[in-house]
This record gives C-alpha cells, sequence and structure tokens, in this order.
C-alpha cells in the first residue's frame, strides 16, 4: 500500500512539474520584457521548489514506513514469544528463581546440587513425577539438571533474541518495553534469572539491559501514538 503511495504521489508531483514548467515557460516566451537569462532562472527556480517538496514528501512517507515497520516488527516477536512459550519452560523458570548464587551456578554448569524442599511441587509438576525428598532436601540428579538447564536456557535465548531487537532498535522499544516489563519484579522475586545470568558470565547482554532499563524506571506507560 506504501509502495502504490509512493508511486501515485511521484506520478502526481512530475505531472505537476511538468505543467508548472511549461505553463511558466508559455508565459514568459509571450511576454517580451524577459531574456533568456530570466527565463532560465525561473525555470531553476521553479524546478527548485518542486524538487524541495518532493524530497520531503518521500522523507516523511519513509520516517511512516520506518515507524510502521518497526511497531510491526515488535508486533511478530510478541506473537513469536507468546507461540514458543510452554508450560515446562515456565516451571524450569520458576524453579531457577528460587535458587541462590551457588545453586545457579551449578545449574549453568550441569553440576548436582540440592535444593529446598518446598520446591517438590514445582519439581514434581516439572518432571511429571513424584520427586523424593530427604532430609528436607532434594536432591537432583545430573539427567535431573541437564533437563532444567536446557529449559532455562531455552528460555533466556528466546527472551534475548527478542530483547537484541529491542536493544538495536530493530523493534519498536516503547511497545517490547510495554509488552515485556511483567517480567521485571524484584519485589516478587522477578528479575529475569539473575543468579543464572550472573553465572554465565554475560551471555545475555540484552536482557541485562532491559532490565537496567525497567529498574531505572524508563518504561512507558501509555501505547503509540498515530503513525501519520
Amino acid at each position: 500500500m506504501n509502495y502504490k503511495f509512493n508511486s501515485l504521489a511521484s506520478s502526481i508531483i512530475l505531472g505537476i512539474s511538468y505543467l508548472a514548467i511549461g505553463a511558466l515557460i508559455t508565459l514568459l516566451l509571450i511576454s517580451n520584457n524577459f531574456s533568456s537569462i530570466e527565463i532560465a532562472t525561473w525555470i531553476i527556480a521553479v524546478v527548485g521548489a518542486i524538487t524541495t517538496s518532493t524530497i520531503l514528501i518521500y522523507y516523511r512517507q519513509y520516517k511512516s514506513d520506518h515507524e510502521r515497520s518497526r511497531r510491526e516488527k515488535a508486533v511478530d516477536l510478541l506473537v513469536e514469544w507468546t507461540k514458543n512459550l510452554n508450560e515446562k519452560s515456565s516451571l524450569a523458570k520458576k524453579f531457577a528463581e528460587t535458587l541462590d548464587q551457588k545453586q545457579s551456578l551449578c545449574l549453568f554448569n550441569q553440576e548436582t546440587f540440592m535444593t529446598e524442599v518446598k520446591n517438590k511441587k514445582l519439581l514434581d509438576a516439572y518432571f511429571a513425577k513424584k520427586i523424593e525428598a530427604k532430609d528436607n532436601k532434594i536432591h537432583l540428579s545430573m539427567e535431573d539438571v541437564a533437563q532444567l538447564r536446557w529449559d532455562v536456557i531455552s528460555y533466556l535465548n528466546l527472551l534475548e533474541a527478542i530483547l537484541t531487537a529491542w536493544r538495536h532498535n530493530i523493534a519498536d522499544k516503547d511497545m517490547i518495553l510495554e509488552e515485556f516489563k511483567y517480567l521485571v519484579k524484584p519485589s516478587e522475586g522477578h528479575d529475569v534469572l539473575k543468579e543464572f545470568r550472573a553465572a554465565s558470565c554475560g551471555s545475555f547482554p540484552a536482557i541485562t539491559q532491559f532490565v537496567s532499563t525497567l529498574e531505572s524506571n524508563q518504561a512507558p506507560d501509555k501505547g503509540k501514538g498515530t503513525i501519520a
């Protein structure tokens, strides 16, 4: 639709340009009060004005198209996020949020570790089986840790891919902030797996910047306006 508009606008402007130049040449030739130099000067002035107007129209359309494409990209990324979320990755992420620094390091390095018995229901749901607890502790085997690690990293990789588009201004930044800010609520224990990300030694730069932006209260409070 935008390309059709550009083509139509271009045709109209060119048509007006030819008509204006033709009319001006006719009027100046009819009159005997203008020299050939003055006629050329008038023509150059008219052409210059029309060219400037054309450039301004195209520039405005370019900005509108660019803004629209960035908003569409943000919507596409939101759809992709929604399609790829599943119960298992959400449970893995929820469990990882309960881990301290040492446990998070074990999870990242795929090493066995102990977790509190309070996480039993969460782990039962994740593994779809009853997890045994002993002395108020749950021992996670290498296989258990590997499975959890895979789902946690898959979750973070998907989010990192989306937020990379936000970070580098490929998608509309305000829309991404508005739609994904629910992920960052430190007071409720939601910090996008801060301890696990720390164990990864900077593997998720876009997520880190996103969290920092939200913690600095830079998130938008309302939607976008109409594109001109």
